[in-house]
């Protein structure tokens, strides 16, 4: 029996303690994995650890199971995981949702081999108060900080526009 994206997603959504707001279908924007993956989805969603905490996981899957190694990832899939956080605050502060946060849009290109533009719907409920989790000021003083490093890497040449 083949295991299809659509049953792991239904999957994702009902057998983690991680429970997903929004899945990136990430398996073929997987960088030199693309095409040969087990990153199936990327997750932003409430933590496995706190219910009330906004969350970003890897979700592996080995063919047979849910991976537990979601801790270490390559780095390119943890800028991918910001990136994915970042069109998700995009989407909710773009000013025409207010608070109201049920699909995340992502251009065209934004991840490797990505065709298409992507718009994910939200998957489980209470989407205000995740809008307000990923918001929230913490998140977004870090997300800041980020910007500062990155303009310094592009300041100084290591980061190039193109």
């Amino acid at each position: 029996m083949t295991i299809t994206d659509s049953d792991l997603e239904a999957s994702a959504q009902t057998a983690l303690k991680h429970k997903p707001m929004f899945l990136l279908h990430y398996s073929a924007y997987d960088g030199p994995y693309t095409g040969n993956t087990d990153c199936k989805f990327i997750s932003i969603g409430w933590a496995q650890y706190d219910q009330r905490s906004a969350s970003i996981k890897y979700l592996r899957h080995t063919g047979d199971k849910w991976s537990r190694q979601s801790e270490e990832v390559p780095l390119h899939r943890a800028i991918d995981g910001v990136i994915f956080l970042c069109s998700a605050i995009s989407s909710l502060l773009d000013g025409s949702h207010g608070y109201h946060l049920n699909t995340v849009h992502i251009p065209q290109g934004v991840f490797d081999n990505q065709n298409n533009g992507l718009a994910i719907q939200a998957g489980i409920e209470s989407p205000d108060a995740f809008a307000r989790e990923i918001s929230d000021d913490l998140v977004l003083r870090r997300l800041k900080k980020l910007r500062t490093v990155l303009n310094n890497l592009h300041e100084t040449g290591i980061l190039k526009d193109g």
